[in-house]
């Protein structure tokens, strides 16, 4: 196949022209530009450091909406179809085990949200009071910022089986595969 920046004429410009413009600089008498753009194209860029940063967040509800409602919805119901749980009257019953708590702080959508400790914090307060209903126990602890880089250093790797598994032992309703080591059968031959 012929190189068709040789044959070609655009082609010869666009490639050969950083080769050309090297060739030149290094002729006697050239004067590299010092400074790339003159000074009058300032103008066309924005100095505003901080325009690029979000907003601040005023409240946990405003969290919600930004970070979780796409996928959970706004009524917290989720969507069990696409393998997003429901919330309401179900997020309490994490907080009945040690394992059930750190959980909530660990799937991928918390981690990923780009929120840090005290967001988090107050996000998953927020939410355990406002949709977890009579699932949330009366002894329940807040989630304090200082305890989510201990509670989030380890994570599991597969969030449905161990979200499977925290539920089943809550709910006394555990066998073999959901409680064990090995991950439940899938496909026509399961069970």
């Amino acid at each position: 196949m012929p190189d068709n920046s040789v044959l070609h004429p655009a082609g010869f410009w666009v490639s050969g022209l950083p080769v050309l413009l090297v060739l030149l600089a290094c002729l006697p008498g050239t004067q590299v530009l010092a400074q790339p753009w003159p000074a009058a194209s300032k103008a066309f860029v924005r100095q505003d450091i901080g325009a690029s940063r979000p907003a601040p967040v005023a409240s946990a509800a405003q969290l919600y909406a930004l970070h979780c409602a796409g996928c959970h919805r706004f009524d917290g119901e989720g969507q069990p179809a696409f393998g997003v749980p429901a919330m309401r009257g179900k997020l309490g019953h994490f907080m009945r085990t040690p394992e059930g708590r750190a959980f909530l702080v660990q799937v991928p959508g918390v981690n990923n949200a780009g929120l840090d400790d005290a967001q988090i914090a107050a996000l998953t307060n927020w939410l355990l009071q406002t949709l977890a209903g009579e699932s949330l126990p009366a002894d329940w602890q807040p989630f304090r910022a200082e305890e989510l880089p201990g509670l989030r250093a380890v994570r599991p790797v597969d969030f449905a089986l161990a979200r499977r598994r925290i539920l089943d032992r809550l709910t006394g309703q555990a066998d073999a595969d959901t409680v064990g080591a090995r991950p439940p059968a899938e496909g026509p031959r399961a069970r």
